[in-house]
């Protein structure tokens, strides 16, 4: 359906449909967040988290002293309408998600 949008030049049934699918993953994703995983079960995170993000995140950090740190001469822009690149970073920084910036 979005192409369909994009090439008919529907835009706002386009941005519609865009705000629709980021509602829906990222509260399918906060909701798998609350629940609380077995004993010896894989927890939400680890299900839901697409390694490459995790792979990406351990391949810029370091760590030091005051702990980890990411590059500041590296900026990440994401057209993902879900929260992998967060849910990564959480396995580092113990934050909620809320609190990135």
């Amino acid at each position: 359906m979005a192409k369909y949008y994009y090439l008919t030049g529907n835009a706002e049934s386009l941005i519609r449909l865009k705000k629709a699918l980021i509602t829906y993953f990222v509260l399918q994703q906060l909701c798998v967040l609350q629940t609380n995983p077995l004993h010896n079960a894989p927890s939400p995170i680890e299900k839901l988290l697409d390694r490459r993000y995790d792979s990406f995140i351990a391949t810029i950090a370091t760590r030091d002293r005051s702990g980890f740190k990411l590059p500041g001469n590296i900026k990440i822009l994401t057209w993902n309408y879900d929260l992998q690149l967060e849910l990564a970073f959480k396995r580092y920084v113990p934050i909620k998600i809320y609190e990135i910036k």
